[in-house]
């Protein structure tokens, strides 16, 4: 247990942490990065292009962007994906609609990385998938919701 000068310092840490969260100006997400990858639209049908922003654009404007996560595996994976086609402006497009604005990043402790294979055999997954799995099944039921 901490001294009670100590404790008093963690709670009025813990609530400037706590009001500088609350205090920041949320905003709307921009969503100008999407359809930023027009010109790869003859690999699908325009009527799939345009279910698939559809969603994407309703998704993130009916939800708090504060109350939406990602694995850091997904964003890795998003990164590498927009680097390879020379998207770099796209990406920190990406970042700033996203992440700087409250998106939090789900990510593992070195001693889960032993995980994702016992989840991969019992569900048959692949890497991927159960990575995320035991990265969503590793946090507390508030995220789960």
């Amino acid at each position: 247990m901490l001294p009670s000068e100590l404790q008093k310092e963690a709670v009025d840490f813990i609530d400037f942490l706590l009001t500088r969260k609350n205090s920041k100006q949320k905003k709307k997400p921009k969503l100008d990065w999407i359809g930023g990858l027009k010109e790869y639209r003859s690999q699908y049908t325009s009527l799939e292009l345009q279910e698939k922003a559809e969603s994407v654009r309703y998704f993130f404007q009916a939800v708090d962007i504060e109350k939406t996560f990602m694995t850091d595996l997904a964003l890795h994976s998003i990164g590498i994906i927009l680097f390879r086609l020379d998207k770099y402006e796209l990406f920190t497009s990406f970042m700033e609609d996203m992440i700087i604005n409250g998106m939090e990043i789900l990510s593992s402790l070195p001693e889960d990385l032993m995980k994702p294979d016992k989840t991969a055999q019992q569900y048959n997954l692949n890497f991927d998938d159960a990575y995320q799995y035991m990265l969503v099944s590793s946090q507390p039921s508030s995220v789960r919701l």
